[in-house]
């Protein structure tokens, strides 16, 4: 039975369920990366707004996004399962959850 989540659909290695499992991925994604461009900026003071905004987005990208790809590659070799890398993905989610003031 195939499972119906992203990395079932990709473990199929069947190419339309791929594109599928992309396709509807895409939604989520744009959904919180549309409104995520005001919320950086809002952030900051309009004096400090473009150079404050860019600094943390770039090095939030260095610093977690780079390294994400060598810790998902080594938890697939590892375990041989998509079901770790989501799991470290989640993970991740919640240690960038912070409490609204």
């Amino acid at each position: 039975m195939v499972e119906l989540d992203y990395f079932g659909l990709v473990d199929t290695a069947s190419p339309a369920l791929i594109f599928i499992a992309i396709v509807l991925s895409l939604i989520p994604y744009d959904m919180q990366y549309g409104p995520q461009a005001a919320l950086i900026a809002e952030s900051f003071t309009p004096r400090l707004r473009d150079s404050g905004s860019s600094l943390g987005y770039r090095l939030a990208s260095m610093v977690a996004g780079g390294p994400a790809r060598l810790i998902a590659t080594a938890l697939f070799a590892a375990y041989g399962s998509a079901i770790r890398v989501a799991i470290y993905i989640l993970i991740c989610a919640i240690m960038s959850m912070r409490r609204s003031s």
